[in-house]
């Protein structure tokens, strides 16, 4: 019997470190279960988790077509060389048969050509769908689709959409003689983020406050009370006529009987 026979029917194989008697691998050569139906039971990790990780390239020899397995839990499309695009303009991926319920996929655009080459994603049998649907397309650079089998059908149960730009085209080339060459493409526009909720209306701003009410100034100053205005003057006195006429007095002029008076009031602070 050869060691890798030797293995298959062991229950478990184990690496030890033979400097400090640490175990540090075991692996289990058959399927392993954790719980039975109606009595589940608990696995915790404490460490590392790591998934099968595959890669397919699509080539001229497939062109474009690829078959995927049970065991394939992330599959990475490499869509070849920049030159290389499939007859159809599109690359099929078809899940496995016969999977079990709670089964995982993921399928990644791994070389960004996604918005150039649609990828698109096949149950195994065209009488099964996911979700509800013949096919589901990753058609953005670097995107990915995670699926699930549960009762009878695919579902996708999460979905990354990576690509934030399109890129640029090359550069055209130069002819001769000063010909300028045709100026390269410019690549798909990435998607555009979500619209966020419709009519939702900004906080409004805080309200200046409101500085004293009937705010009086200050009071005008008082004039000067009972101000005496300028006596009048003394007329000229009359002249003596012929003949011992006594000429007429002189007017007394006008006496301004009193100032004027500042009135109070309020009046406006002042500056």
């Amino acid at each position: 019997m050869t060691i890798n026979e030797e293995i298959l029917q062991s229950y478990f194989v184990y690496v030890k470190d033979p400097h400090t008697n640490k175990i540090k691998r075991i692996a289990f050569p058959s399927d392993i279960q954790i719980g039975t139906s109606g009595n589940p039971a608990e696995l915790q990790l404490l460490g590392r988790f790591s998934l099968n990780s595959v890669e397919y390239q699509v080539s001229p020899a497939n062109d474009g077509i690829i078959n995927t397995s049970n065991n394939d839990t992330i599959v990475n499309v490499v869509s070849g060389s920049s030159s290389f695009i499939p007859s159809s303009g599109r690359i099929s991926v078809n899940l496995p048969d016969a999977p079990r319920d709670g089964q995982v996929h993921i399928i990644k655009d791994f070389s960004g050509r996604g918005a150039i080459i649609p990828i698109d994603i096949f149950p195994d049998e065209t009488k099964y769908t996911i979700d509800q649907q013949s096919y589901v397309t990753i058609n953005l650079a670097f995107g990915s689709k995670a699926i699930h089998w549960h009762n009878n059908s695919w579902h996708v149960f999460a979905e990354a959409n990576v690509s934030s730009g399109g890129s640029t085209g090359p550069t055209g080339y130069t002819g001769p003689g000063n010909f300028t060459g045709y100026t390269g493409y410019t690549g798909y526009t990435g998607y555009t983020g979500y619209t966020g909720p419709g009519n939702f209306t900004g906080y409004t701003g805080y309200t200046g406050y409101t500085g004293p009410g009937n705010f009086t100034g200050y009071t005008g100053y008082t004039g000067p009370g009972n101000f005496t205005g300028y006596t009048g003057y003394t007329g000229y006195t009359g002249y003596t006529g012929p003949g011992n006429f006594t000429g007429y007095t002189g007017y007394t002029g006008p006496r301004i009987s009193l100032g004027i008076v500042v009135a109070m009031g309020r009046g406006y602070p002042l500056t």
